[in-house]
């Protein structure tokens, strides 16, 4: 497992939290656009990748 900013655990935990949040009510797109503007968008793209598969569950 990487220990970089952007390593599997780091995303997978993120977007778990992410999935959570919108299931209480936070905008989807405001998420995704803070993420991308904290995180940067290569964490952001791979945050919403994942996002949307666990969706598809």
């Amino acid at each position: 497992m990487g220990s970089g900013k952007n390593s599997s655990k780091k995303v997978m935990l993120y977007s778990e939290l992410f999935c959570s949040a919108v299931r209480l009510g936070v905008s989807f797109d405001d998420l995704i656009s803070e993420t991308r503007k904290f995180h940067g968008m290569e964490f952001g793209n791979r945050v919403e990748k994942i996002v949307k598969g666990m969706a598809l569950e």
